[in-house]
């Protein structure tokens, strides 16, 4: 590793611990589909779910903790990053949208990378590390 990557990996690393401090709990998993979320506003719980290679219910259960005023039963962590509306066209479907507390969020990860040129999109790199952690 040469320096200029042991310096970016450096930023890179205080910024998620920074961001696990703020946010105990939140696992790469949710950052993925936050990330996700942010790409493909109004995605249904089913495509996030393929996207992400995630069961449908565990895209839920990381939902439920990620939206609004709800809270995850086991972690008690309502993070309130993002939002679901009804599709108008078939009520059975939830479309997925970020909150501005979410987007707040993913500024702040992006804030970890906005020296970093020779890195991908903040959101697809901090998901790649995080998931690689599981």
């Amino acid at each position: 590793m040469n320096t200029k990557q042991r310096e970016t990996l450096t930023r890179f690393h205080d910024a998620v611990r920074l961001i696990l401090a703020k946010y105990p709990g939140i696992t790469g998993s949710q950052i993925d589909i936050l990330c996700t979320v942010a790409l493909n506003p109004g995605m249904a719980q089913n495509e996030i779910a393929e996207d992400v290679g995630l069961t449908t219910s565990a895209v839920s259960r990381s939902i439920r903790v990620l939206s609004r005023g709800r809270r995850d039963v086991v972690t008690k962590v309502s993070l309130g990053f993002i939002r679901s509306e009804r599709n108008e066209a078939d009520e059975r479907l939830l479309q997925i949208y970020l909150t501005d507390n979410g987007e707040t969020f993913l500024k702040l990860l992006s804030r970890s990378e906005e020296h970093t040129s020779e890195l991908q999109s903040p959101c697809n790199l901090v998901c790649r590390l995080l998931l690689e952690k599981k």
